[in-house]
């Protein structure tokens, strides 16, 4: 039996500064939902979990330990969906120069990303050092 992936939303209302958070993911409380907030930033549930078990949306900003020339740091990125792939991604250009992505997996606790918070309310965390 395939099993259904729930759809899953929240948004970002500019003006209030409150990110709404979609409750139990039926048609009915989608619906109100989306009565409520289509107009705002909208964000989908990639149906993902990070490291600690915290539901990973598009606009989280992940963040992972790297080790480099014997330095420990922490590594951001921001999840988005490609399109052109058709799958949900890491968008790492805030490391480098180069504008990059790499495929987000399912299974993420290989990689201990650890949702540290989202676009509109942590931008800072993708400004280059």
């Amino acid at each position: 039996m395939k099993t259904m992936r729930q759809v899953k939303f929240r948004a970002w209302d500019s003006t209030s500064k409150h990110m709404a958070v979609q409750g139990t993911p039926d048609l009915e409380t989608l619906a109100s939902f989306m009565h409520h907030y289509a107009d705002k930033e909208l964000m989908q549930n990639t149906g993902l979990r990070d490291a600690e078990g915290n539901e990973i949306y598009e606009g989280d900003i992940l963040s992972s330990i790297v080790e480099a020339d014997g330095e420990v740091g922490f590594s951001y990125q921001q999840v988005f969906f490609n399109e052109n792939a058709g799958c949900w991604c890491l968008d790492i250009s805030f490391e480098s120069d180069f504008t990059n992505s790499e495929i987000l997996y399912n299974s993420l606790e290989d990689y201990d990303y650890v949702v540290v918070g989202n676009i509109y309310q942590n931008p800072e965390l993708l400004e280059k050092h």
